[in-house]
């Protein structure tokens, strides 16, 4: 029987594990009211920046900066700036 990665684009695989690992060091670093609050994260060279679901609760993880680089580091990730960014809530069509 043949892996089922075989068949999917390796770009998305490699998003997707990528997009694991960044969410399981977020789980360390952040407390469990704003980690409900993460939409995505991304890690581009040593940059990290995270998504929240409202301005209000990207302001509240700036304060977690240091936690996050700590974590990251931890975990083999090199971090050395955080951006906090918002996006809009996905509303479904009708």
């Amino acid at each position: 029987m043949q892996e089922i990665n075989q068949y999917m684009d390796s770009a998305v695989v490699r998003k997707s594990r990528e997009w694991q690992r960044l969410k399981d060091a977020l789980v360390l670093a952040l407390p469990p009211e704003v980690l409900k609050r993460v939409v995505y994260a991304s890690l581009e060279d040593t940059t990290l920046t995270v998504f929240s679901d409202s301005p209000a609760w990207t302001g509240k993880m700036r304060f977690y900066d240091a936690e996050i680089k700590k974590v990251f580091t931890k975990q083999g990730m090199v971090v050395r700036v955080v951006q906090s960014r918002s996006v809009p809530p996905v509303t479904p069509r009708a």
